[in-house]
């Protein structure tokens, strides 16, 4: 297995939309209402859209605010739910 290095991990983690690579601090966003609309985006989306782009990367996103408001626990639940339904419709891939 070949080693990964900064720059082939940079495009990686820009498909994944990673939290490494976006620029939200918590200072420049009022976290608690930031959490509210992601709560509802992703609401929505379970009710209406089969997308699942979408779905994870707003999981994910939520994630990054919880962890942003020290919330640890949270953020990983948020996580697993990205990645149960990243497992329920890719399956092994």
């Amino acid at each position: 297995m070949s080693a990964i290095t900064k720059n082939s991990l940079k495009p990686i983690l820009l498909q994944l939309e990673c939290h490494f690579t976006w620029t939200l601090r918590k200072e420049d966003v009022h976290l608690d209402e930031l959490e509210r609309a992601i709560s509802e985006q992703i609401r929505f989306l379970i009710r209406k859209s089969k997308d699942l782009k979408y779905k994870v990367a707003y999981y994910n996103i939520l994630a990054y605010v919880k962890h942003l408001k020290g919330k640890s626990e949270e953020a990983l639940r948020n996580l697993q739910k990205a990645e149960e339904e990243v497992q329920a419709d890719h399956g092994d891939d």
